[in-house]
């Protein structure tokens, strides 16, 4: 079978399969068809949409990066097939005389040949002739023609919008946004879960009302929250200066600061609920939240402002020299209390600094009452 004729068959959104259909190449990435079953697997995927193709699905696995390294393609409901992404591809539950293809589990595995689906040749003829010599002995030498066939690469621009991938026929999006041209995003993670996004980090593109475009985010579809902050490993430092703060810094799949641009933009569109989930060195975890979170311009110095629930408690304690509400964001070289330089990281200090209440401050830290601080997470809802 052809590649053509490849293409015919599978007419999702007329991306390239192999010959036999086990394996597909979509966005230079190979999926391979592992097992199929007629028995689900027990353990839940980190992630479940209903309802999208089967390139879509791989689509949506390729935009979590190295969270998702295989999906199960289940069409136990004819009505609704589902898409789970995994974190680590689940061995096949099913005996050999129960396969069949209701459970399908496709694994990323590297691509042997890159193939462009942006690039397209024809075909082009070229006639040449000889001419004809006549010999001394008035024999003639027949014409000759020769027929060249080389391939001219042809380029289909890409109109998709948002890093969304032309097929040919139509945009292949990331998580996150949608539309004929992938235009528009959600505008925050609270989105997705009304799209019927599933996971607890996933990252997505959102734009924000008032935001020129679209960026990524960290994603916890399942409770609507959209990450600003994030510390698993502590393998990013956080003593950085002003622009970086601004623009934000490190990777949204391990340890980040959104970049404080990015949560103005967000909280400037509606009023949230910031909430800090902080983890001992024991991996217990206790929460911390602040209603009406809002951060100002950086015209305004990104000043925060926000209600408590406690006022004896992080970021607003009984002392009124660490309370945060109401101050500038510092850094080290734009330090107006000392307090950045002190605690060696960028936050919104007060005169009296903050005693460790701040997610960024050097790890472990204690903030109020938890002592030995080692992850942190810090989210708007």
């Amino acid at each position: 079978m052809n590649l053509l004729h490849g293409i015919a068959l599978f007419t999702l959104i007329s991306l390239m399969t192999s010959v036999d259909g086990q394996t597909m190449l979509i966005r230079n990435q190979t999926f391979a068809l592992k097992w199929q079953c007629n028995i689900p697997v027990l353990e839940s995927p980190y992630g479940v949409i209903g309802g999208i193709s089967l390139v879509m699905c791989a689509a949506r696995c390729l935009g979590n990066g190295t969270q998702c390294v295989s999906f199960i393609w289940d069409k136990s409901v004819p009505a609704n097939v589902a898409c789970g992404l995994h974190k680590i591809s689940p061995a096949s539950p099913c005996p050999t005389a129960n396969v069949s293809e209701t459970f399908s589990l496709y694994e990323k595995v590297d691509a042997n040949t890159i193939l462009g689906i942006s690039t397209t040749t024809t075909a082009e003829t070229t006639t040449q002739s000889v001419p004809t010599t006549t010999l001394t002995t008035t024999q003639s030498v027949p014409t000759t023609t020769l027929t060249t066939t080389q391939s001219v690469p042809t380029t289909t621009v890409n109109s998709c919008q948002n890093s969304g991938t032309w097929t040919g026929a139509v945009c292949l999006c990331p998580i996150g946004c949608r539309g004929t041209f992938c235009e528009n995003c959600y505008t925050d993670c609270s989105e997705g879960w009304s799209d019927g996004l599933t996971g607890t980090a996933v990252v997505s593109y959102i734009q924000p009302l008032s935001s020129p475009t679209a960026f990524q985010v960290l994603c916890n579809f399942d409770n609507r929250v959209t990450y600003v902050q994030y510390r698993r490993y502590g393998n990013v430092s956080f003593n950085r200066d002003w622009q970086s703060y601004v623009d934000g810094f490190g990777d949204l799949e391990g340890d980040f600061w959104l970049g404080n641009k990015y949560i103005h933009l967000i909280t400037d569109q509606k009023s949230y609920t910031c909430g800090v989930r902080l983890y001992d060195d024991t991996d217990i975890w206790q929460f911390d939240s602040y209603s009406d979170f809002k951060v100002d311009s950086e015209s305004n110095l990104f000043r925060i402002t926000y209600t408590p629930y406690s006022f004896d408690w992080g970021m607003s304690p009984s002392d009124s020299t660490k309370d945060s509400r109401n101050q500038p964001f510092s850094t080290h070289d734009r330090d107006s209390t000392g307090c950045a330089t002190i605690e060696q990281a960028g936050w919104w200090y007060n005169t009296g600094c903050t005693n460790g209440a701040n997610v960024n401050g050097v790890l472990p830290f204690d903030w109020s009452s938890i002592t030995g601080v080692t992850m942190t997470g810090l989210g708007l809802y």
